[in-house]
C-alpha cells in the first residue's frame, strides 16, 4: 500500500512515468477512494500515452468530484491525441457549458469542429475565439479556411485580411487572399496579390 505509493510518486516526481505505471496502479486498486493519487496516476498513463487507460481514469475523477473542468480537458487531449475528434469535442462542449471559457478552449473546440467539417459551429468558435483575447494570426487563418469551406468568399477574405495585417509576410495567407479574390470574380485584386506571392 504506503511502499507502493511512496515509489510511485517518487517516479512520477522525476518524471520516470514507466517505473511509476505499476506502483500507482496497485495503490489505486486497493484505495479507490484516493483521487488525489488517481489523478497522480491519470497524469502518468496519459505521459505514457496510454490514453484510454488515463481517459478511465479521469472518468473516474469527473464523476467523482467537483473541480470537473481539468479532467474534461484531460479527457479531450486523451481523445485528440487518439484521433477520436468526436469525443473530444463532447468533452470540450462540457467544458464550455461548465461556463470555462477561455482562447486555448475555444480554439481547439473549433478546430475539432473543422475537422469533422462541422463548418458552421467552427466559424461561431473561431469568431468567439477572436473576441477573447489580442490578435491571433493562426484564429483568423483558420476562421477564412472555415468561411472558405463554406464559399462564403467575402468573410473568408475579411479573415484572411486580418491575418494578412499580423503578418504581411505568409506567403500562404498572400496566396489566398489571391484565390478568395478569384472566387469574388475580383481578378485585377487576384493578380495583385499572385504577384506578390510570386516575388
Amino acid at each position: 500500500g504506503e511502499s507502493n505509493l511512496k515509489l510511485g510518486l517518487i517516479q512520477y516526481n522525476i518524471k520516470n512515468y514507466t517505473k511509476a505505471v505499476e506502483p500507482l496502479r496497485d495503490y489505486v486498486i486497493q484505495n479507490p477512494d484516493s483521487l488525489k493519487v488517481l489523478e497522480v496516476f491519470a497524469d502518468v498513463l496519459f505521459h505514457e500515452k496510454r490514453y484510454p487507460e488515463s481517459i478511465d481514469a479521469y472518468k473516474r475523477l469527473y464523476e467523482s468530484s467537483s473541480p470537473k473542468v481539468d479532467y474534461l480537458i484531460a479527457i479531450s487531449n486523451s481523445y485528440i491525441e487518439l484521433d477520436d475528434m468526436i469525443n473530444a469535442k463532447e468533452a470540450l462542449t462540457k467544458v464550455i457549458l461548465l461556463g470555462n471559457v477561455n482562447t486555448d478552449i475555444v480554439f481547439t473546440l473549433a478546430k475539432i469542429e473543422a475537422q469533422l467539417e462541422d463548418y458552421n459551429n467552427a466559424i461561431t468558435h473561431f469568431l468567439m475565439a477572436t473576441q477573447m483575447g489580442p490578435p491571433n494570426i493562426d484564429i483568423y487563418y483558420n476562421l477564412a479556411m472555415a468561411y472558405a469551406k463554406v464559399e462564403n468568399y467575402m468573410q473568408a477574405l475579411l479573415s484572411f485580411q486580418n491575418a494578412y495585417n499580423i503578418d504581411p509576410s505568409d506567403y500562404e495567407i498572400i496566396y489566398q487572399i489571391a484565390i478568395c479574390y478569384k472566387e469574388l470574380h475580383m481578378y485585377s485584386e487576384s493578380l495583385d496579390y499572385l504577384h506578390i506571392f510570386l516575388t
